[in-house]
């Protein structure tokens, strides 16, 4: 895919940035009766939190019945530990 829209081969460089990616029904994120996560699930608009070498997007797929929630982070090992 590379070659075709660059039109020539490059081949692909290690950065180092690790993508984890998990596609939620809507209806299981509903029933955990959290209201902090209702505001994700009744608005059809991508959300995106930014942080020093990580960042996390979530967005509606499947007309809404989904949410595709998308974690980065830079590194070669293991995730950053986040607080509780």
């Amino acid at each position: 895919m590379r070659e075709y829209i660059v039109g020539t081969k490059i081949d692909p460089i290690e950065t180092g940035d690790m993508a984890y990616r998990a596609t939620v029904p809507r209806d299981r994120v509903l029933a955990l009766q959290d209201e902090s996560l209702l505001s994700l699930c009744n608005d059809n608009a991508l959300r995106n939190w930014i942080g020093p070498n990580m960042h996390a997007v979530l967005y509606p797929v499947r007309h809404g019945e989904e949410l595709n929630l998308v974690l980065m982070y830079h590194g070669h090992s293991q995730p950053p530990s986040f607080p509780q």
